[in-house]
């Protein structure tokens, strides 16, 4: 260090100015001058990311970029904007500005990291931590010291040495989180693993760190060593001893569904400068004491969401982009003089860049990870951010490093996430991962084996209509289904997604927070135990960002093969009568129409009050479905047949021709006349089937036949998402259309303009995707039978038969079929 800092003299500071009407330059005040450089750093870097954001390239990028073109590098080349804008006075209040936000930063890390991450870690994880670690350590280690004779001796310091090739090893979590954040891969498989390998790696981090601190104070006496380390542990012991009681003690004293008090927030607020200080007092730094603070309280709400919701949106979105920035400002490109300085630097960089690819990818090739997902977890690991940059403006106060030196591992810093960043966007496609050969639907499902169904939940006012269908699919001993139950719940105050598995058999716990989930958990519980011999329910709990949730129903819907996927729509009637509109639900349900691998239906919920009993002869559930043809209505008619067997169903089947639909020859056709054939064969006694059949020539009298039938006593009603094959429905609807991911009609049905109280049901068939290891894909199954003797048939060339038995023909009375001609 050098025992001879420079002096720099300036006027005493002033902070505000009576105006240039006075003859005052305002830029000769602090706080104007401030509030300057904090417009023209934000407005610099959102322009900046906006030209690189088509490249691909995170946040990151652009906040150190705008500091390097407002700094010496570029527009400070120039005297008159450096003493104008950034004159030296000023630079003192800005960097304690962004010093200021980058601890509330780490300390909100802290606060949204999972420390039982480290517990939830299985061999995979650490494994690949561990490897990923170490592997790179030793590769930059045994490059630097044999060389280090030979090095400028400004990089002949043991101490930078050792804790470079550290820092180029350690993959920090505070790093990855944002980077996760913004490629949307929080909750994917990849996402989960690189975090829970981060968080072993920090551990090493923070060991470095603590030994980083204790040599330091060896440099004056081995007492200011053992007292260095003292004082850690004693902030340490403080934290977890003190503080993180008296935050479960906070929670405990806040009521269910109320905010925590303001004064526990302001205390906790300034709690993260008193353990900065003190952080910084014994030469700690203040940003890991706010860190472990971080740590010591529990994530997620009450506590946590709301220390984020206050404090994220201005830090995250101001303050941080300012430290960023500030590192740029410090990067002088004119610096970089010594080729061998330049030449030892890059040379660690790319070594340990090739080590830790090296050390994640052979583990997770070992755990048969496939090479296109265990490179896209190397490069990630790879990934640089705000700890580097915090680490290199630490050394280069305390003159580890030289200006030269800083310069290059700034810019290394930008150019290594800047590559990856982009390639991991290219490589990996979490969407991928869901893509199924051939097709899991109710049609292709065999009644006698055991069918998955998904039901997606965001609030426990639709559960009573999902269990209502439920009920209404008639599971028992011979025709069983699996319900798979996914609560899906906002990620806030916490930046690991979780997924939580259920117990049904358990007795309900107590824990706060949980209530929600649990009464709908309790719902279900219900429901079971009223069909223990035909259904089984396995309840889940998703928490995670609302712009990836959909990762998880179509992770579940995968793992658990089931056949068909029930989701709300983004609509939610209130009590007073209006309409809750979410689109963060909506585009959570267009992703998983894009990707299910199951057959996927959306609940548009309008919560009629029916209690369904099958066990009772008193109460009924009216249901009419809407037959235009085509794969989406077969599904539906499908889903029909299971229902026709419960008694407490009654069902209308309208269906729907042009006139000229008698010369219609096509594939479609045939398959429909088919399935309707067999549908009405089997129900023939059945006396709660009734079966319509209307002509319509127009769009006009389609609407108005939909006005006649929304306007019947039915509870719900079922369609088909998709119909563009069909001659009946013209282009013209589609200009009407406010939700395209229902369909034409599915949209009708849903407009508040039919002023229908039946809750509908809009259903998507899943498709085929090719498979590239056959050379040939089987047609796709019709519809397999229902009760008595089951077959499988499959399409044989152009003339295939549909053949298929369905429940009910066990009912004695009948009703005929009508013809109406509108």
């Amino acid at each position: 260090m050098n025992p001879n800092p420079p002096i720099v003299c300036h006027k005493a500071p002033k902070f505000s100015t009576t105006g240039i009407w006075l003859g005052q330059n305002p830029l000769d005040y602090s706080f104007p001058l401030l509030t300057l450089q904090l417009a023209l750093v934000f407005t610099t870097i959102r322009i900046i990311y906006f030209f690189i954001k088509p490249l691909k390239q995170p946040r990151v990028v652009a906040e150190i970029l705008g500091g390097i073109i407002l700094g010496p590098s570029v527009l400070g080349r120039s005297a008159a904007f450096t003493n104008t804008v950034f004159p030296a006075r000023g630079t003192q209040v800005l960097d304690t500005v962004a010093m200021f936000g980058l601890m509330y930063y780490v300390f909100l890390i802290g606060v949204k990291m999972d420390p039982t991450l480290i517990k939830k870690s299985g061999r995979k994880e650490i494994l690949i931590g561990m490897v990923s670690l170490f592997l790179p350590l030793i590769v930059v280690s045994a490059i630097s010291f044999p060389l280090r004779p030979f090095l400028p001796k400004d990089l002949q310091n043991v101490g930078l040495l050792i804790f470079l090739a550290a820092l180029l090893s350690v993959t920090s979590f505070a790093v990855l989180v944002p980077i996760l954040y913004e490629l949307q891969l929080l909750n994917s498989e990849i996402g989960r693993l690189a975090m829970s390998s981060s968080v072993l790696s920090d551990i090493c981090g923070w060991m470095f760190m603590a030994t980083f601190i204790v040599m330091q104070a060896s440099s004056v006496s081995a007492m200011e060593a053992v007292w260095a380390l003292l004082s850690l542990i004693a902030i340490v012991l403080f934290i977890v001893l003190v503080i993180r009681p008296a935050s479960l003690w906070i929670i405990r004293q806040t009521p269910e569904g109320k905010p925590v008090e303001e004064i526990y927030i302001l205390m906790i607020l300034v709690l993260v400068c008193v353990i900065g200080f003190l952080s910084d007092m014994i030469g700690a730094n203040s940003f890991n004491g706010a860190l472990v603070l971080g740590l010591a309280l529990p994530e997620g709400p009450p506590l946590g969401s709301t220390i984020v919701e206050r404090l994220d949106c201005i830090i995250s979105g101001l303050l941080l982009p300012l430290y960023y920035c500030m590192s740029g400002l410090k990067t002088d490109v004119s610096t970089i003089q010594n080729l061998g300085t330049w030449s030892f630097l890059q040379l660690l960089l790319v070594m340990g860049c090739l080590g830790k690819l090296l050390g994640t990818l052979l583990p997770s090739l070992y755990f048969k990870i496939p090479f296109r997902e265990a490179l896209s977890l190397s490069l990630l690991m790879n990934a640089k951010g705000v700890v580097e940059l915090i680490t290199f403006n630490f050394w280069k106060d305390i003159k580890l490093l030289d200006d030269q030196a800083f310069t290059i591992l700034v810019l290394s810093t930008v150019i290594i996430t800047a590559i990856v960043t982009p390639l991991m966007r290219i490589l990996y496609e979490p969407l991928r991962e869901y893509a199924v050969y051939g097709r899991r639907t109710m049609m292709n499902s065999n009644p006698e084996a055991d069918t998955g169904i998904l039901v997606c939940i965001h609030n426990q006012s639709n559960v009573p209509s999902l269990i209502r269908i439920l009920e209404a699919l008639h599971p028992t001993s011979q025709s069983p289904i699996s319900v798979y139950v996914l609560h899906l719940v906002q990620l806030v105050g916490r930046s690991t997604p979780l997924i939580i598995t259920h117990n049904l058999s358990a007795a309900p716990p107590t824990t706060r927070g949980s209530n929600q989930s649990e009464r709908i958990i309790n719902a279900f519980r219900i429901y079971q135990e009223r069909h223990e011999e035909g259904a089984s329910v396995h309840p889940f709990t998703a928490i995670a960002p609302c712009a990836t949730m959909h990762n998880d129903a179509l992770a579940l819907a995968l793992q658990k093969e089931v056949s068909f996927m029930i989701i709300p729509f983004h609509k939610q009637p209130l009590v007073d009568g209006g309409i809750e509109h979410n689109s963060n639900i909506q585009a959570m349900n267009r992703n998983v129409l894009g990707n299910a691998p199951c057959s996927v239906s959306i609940l548009i919920d309008r919560r009629v009050e029916v209690n369904l009993c099958p066990q009772s002869d008193q109460v009924s559930y009216n249901i009419g479905i809407l037959f235009f043809g085509g794969d989406d209505d077969r599904e539906v008619l499908a889903c029909a047949a299971r229902m026709a067997t419960n008694p407490s169903v009654y069902l209308t089947i309208m269906r729907f021709f042009h006139p000229d639909s008698m010369k219609d020859r096509s594939r479609d056709r045939r398959l429909d006349d088919e399935i309707v054939t067999n549908f009405k064969s089997v129900n023939m006694r059945n006396d709660r089937v009734v079966f319509r059949e209307s002509v319509v020539k127009d769009t006009e009298q389609i609407v108005g036949a939909i006005r006649s039938i929304s306007s019947e006593n039915y509870h719900l009603l079922m369609v088909g998402m998709r119909h563009e094959r069909s001659p009946l429905l013209s282009a013209d609807i589609t200009d009407w259309s406010e939700c395209p991911e229902l369909g034409m009609i599915g949209d009708l049905l849903a407009s508040q303009d039919l002023n229908s109280t039946a809750s509908v049901l809009v259903v998507r068939q899943a498709h085929v995707r090719a498979n590239p290891n056959l050379n040939q894909v089987p047609r796709a199954n019709i519809i397999e039978s229902y009760g008595g003797q089951n077959s499988l048939h499959r399409e044989q060339g152009e003339e295939s038969s549909v053949r298929s038995s369905i429940p009910g023909s066990s009912v004695r009375s009948s009703r005929a079929s009508t013809l109406d001609l509108v």
